[in-house]
């Protein structure tokens, strides 16, 4: 998948979700374009906060493709998503080394944020006083 897929990827999630599609970063093993950040996204991420992003995409990239090569009757992972206090990301990797991270404020997965926050729950400080 090159950059201009994933341009097209972006103007798809701009015109599905409007202005909760804050960003997306393209990577490679060696490098990274940020091909659409929103106002907010750029007043709130340093080039260095993009950049430990990236990181952490590629880590877990990494750790993807390591869990795809074990074999599994569940399949080869997808996607990754994270959330975030402020927002979520998805990641979808495109090759053993490249890959997009789309970012989304929370209010587009309401749904699936209040899933993920009850799931927590029950891994929380709290979660021993919860009953089963």
């Amino acid at each position: 998948m090159s950059e201009q897929c994933v341009r097209r990827l972006s103007s798809f999630c701009g015109e599905r979700v409007g202005s909760g599609f804050l960003g997306s970063v393209f990577y490679t093993d060696s490098g990274f374009t940020k091909v659409h950040s929103s106002p907010e996204i750029r007043a709130a991420f340093s080039a260095e906060e993009v950049t430990r992003l990236v990181a952490r995409a590629r880590a877990i990239h990494r750790a993807l493709v390591e869990a795809s090569q074990i074999g599994s009757s569940l399949g080869e992972p997808q996607s990754v998503v994270t959330q975030f206090e402020q927002f979520f990301t998805i990641q979808l990797p495109i090759s053993d080394c490249d890959g997009v991270v789309l970012l989304f404020s929370r209010d587009v997965g309401r749904n699936l944020s209040t899933f993920v926050d009850e799931c927590r729950s029950f891994v929380g400080d709290d979660a021993d006083s919860m009953a089963v």
